[in-house]
């Protein structure tokens, strides 16, 4: 464990920064949060979605478990998919784990639960906070930092905790390389939503002959998170941003959410059925 002294930077205020930070809290810590963003994503915005067993079991002494419980849809069931028909199906509450499943809920929703437990307890991020540069030094860090009214400042810190995305400027400056690997593809993603109810506990991937793959995950009845795979042969008609996907093997939103890719240039706003 960290002694209650150390003085500590979380650059990054994402799920993941935001974690480390209640953790830390949880132990008796005070870090700093810098982000160079305007605040937390949007709860619209179709990004990261699922939250795993796990990842709960490590909210649970906090109590933001029971708080992403209560916002989160549960998916309880896959039906795997080959053109449209179903060929296989898992039922996910045979794991001998209580309340087994995947939690669907939006990033932006698990961001403000995070934010909100940090205010409570009287951490805020600094948002429009940009960290410029780093020098590692034997017992500390220097580090260079831009506000948002361009002026700059320089401090120094016994841990900097890199969180800012798979493209680190924390781990780049450091020169920490990228142990794992990237896989160029082309997805798009929406969220859709029905007039008509769905069944919220069953998430479907389809399996597209020569199509490649599309995946629809409930958040609610009423609203599904989708995710279509673009080969050459196919490009999405949807009026969404293409994402550029990148698997990663390393720490970071595959700790917290189900997918285990990060990607840019999402889109906002949503398609109605």
């Amino acid at each position: 464990m960290m002694p209650a002294h150390q003085n500590i930077l979380i650059v990054g205020a994402g799920p993941v920064g935001l974690s480390l930070a209640v953790e830390l809290v949880r132990r008796g810590l005070r870090p700093r949060i810098i982000d160079k963003g305007a605040g937390p994503t949007a709860e619209s915005e179709s990004r990261a979605i699922g939250v795993h067993l796990r990842t709960l079991d490590i909210f649970a002494p906090s109590g933001i478990t029971d708080i992403l419980r209560e916002k989160g849809n549960l998916i309880t069931n896959i039906e795997l998919m080959r053109d449209g028909r179903k060929f296989a199906q898992m039922d996910l509450t045979k794991h001998p784990r209580k309340h087994s499943g995947i939690l669907s809920i939006p990033q932006g929703t698990t961001e403000r639960a995070l934010l909100n437990w940090l205010a409570k307890r009287g951490m805020v991020p600094e948002w429009h906070t940009e960290l410029t540069g780093l020098d590692v030094e034997t017992q500390c860090s220097i580090v260079h930092i831009r506000y948002k009214d361009g002026s700059l400042e320089s401090q120094t810190y016994d841990v900097v905790a890199g969180c800012d995305s798979a493209h680190s400027r924390v781990r780049k400056t450091v020169g920490i390389d990228f142990a794992g690997r990237t896989e160029d593809e082309k997805w798009s993603l929406a969220d859709v939503e029905y007039k008509t109810e769905i069944d919220p506990q069953t998430g479907r991937p389809n399996f597209i002959t020569e199509e490649g793959v599309f995946v629809a995950i409930p958040i609610n009845s009423h609203l599904v998170r989708c995710f279509r795979q673009c080969t050459h042969k196919l490009r999405s008609k949807w009026h969404v941003a293409i994402c550029s996907l990148a698997r990663r093997k390393t720490a970071g939103n595959a700790s917290i959410f189900l997918y285990p890719f990060r990607g840019k240039a999402f889109t906002r706003g949503r398609l109605r059925s």
